[in-house]
């Protein structure tokens, strides 16, 4: 009686159901034969994975979404250059899910993982995620040495800047964007809780100073030499050993003149 509930239980829980397979993602654009032990491709192989039902689909799907960047770029590139999917091919089939983690560990330790230098693979981990895979695994401790290689490969990392067309693209996306009153309470209710240090003010005056909401303004010395700035009232006033504030009541008819100078907005 107790060995009917077990084996029921792990039929009712998938852990006998033989609905898995294990997929091969392949690059149509490179050609050629690809040899690995027994297995031989006619185009070179760049991701494999486990799953069952349309789970060998979800990468072309939900390619926005994929937070392995490497496999999303190389799918979208074939997409854009061919015209076509890469090639999908069901390596095993009608296994249950722990012999699926166990061949797809397999499969990716024959093929070899490309941050590994071992293979084409752009898997990010030794497979068998989706189960117990503790014996299937082997869990080494980072050394001193690689944990100091990872900090010095974070630290300075550029991310990229946005192209000019996707700047303007941005840009005319948030053109006439309206918030809510609701909306607009909740940023203002948010931004008095963020506290900002006096350093950080300073870091943002500087690297605004003379870059964003530039005005032009006329400004006469002492001696009737006019000036017309090109980076604003404040850096022109910081060149020249003036007050931007009381150059900006000058400016608004609030003073004559400041130290002699006199500044009107153009």
């Amino acid at each position: 009686m107790y060995k009917l509930f077990f084996w029921n239980y792990l039929l009712k829980n998938n852990f006998m159901k033989k609905e898995h397979y294990v997929y091969i993602y392949l690059d149509i654009r490179k050609k050629g034969k690809h040899i690995y032990e027994n297995l031989i491709f006619d185009f070179e192989p760049f991701y494999v994975g486990k799953g069952k039902g349309l789970r060998f689909k979800q990468h072309l799907y939900n390619i926005k979404r994929d937070k392995n960047f490497s496999k999303r770029k190389i799918v979208k590139e074939i997409i854009e250059e061919t015209g076509l999917n890469p090639k999908i091919i069901k390596i095993y089939e009608n296994l249950t899910d722990e012999k699926s983690c166990e061949l797809e560990i397999e499969l990716i330790e024959k093929i070899g993982r490309k941050d590994k230098n071992k293979g084409p693979l752009l898997n990010r981990t030794d497979g068998g995620e989706g189960a117990n895979t503790s014996k299937y695994r082997i869990y080494r401790p980072l050394t001193p040495e690689i944990k100091e290689k990872i900090s010095n490969n974070k630290k300075n990392k550029s991310w990229g800047k946005h192209s000019e067309e996707s700047k303007r693209k941005i840009s005319s996306s948030n053109k006439g964007r309206k918030f809510s009153e609701e909306h607009k309470d909740k940023l203002k209710t948010k931004r008095a809780k963020r506290k900002i240090s006096k350093e950080t003010r300073n870091k943002c005056s500087k690297s605004s100073k003379g870059k964003i909401n530039i005005k032009r303004f006329s400004v006469v010395d002492p001696n009737g030499k006019e000036f017309v700035t090109k980076y604003g009232l404040t850096k022109f006033c910081e060149e020249n050993n003036l007050s931007a504030p009381n150059m900006i009541k000058v400016a608004n008819g609030e003073r004559k003149h400041h130290k002699g100078w006199k500044v009107k907005r153009i």
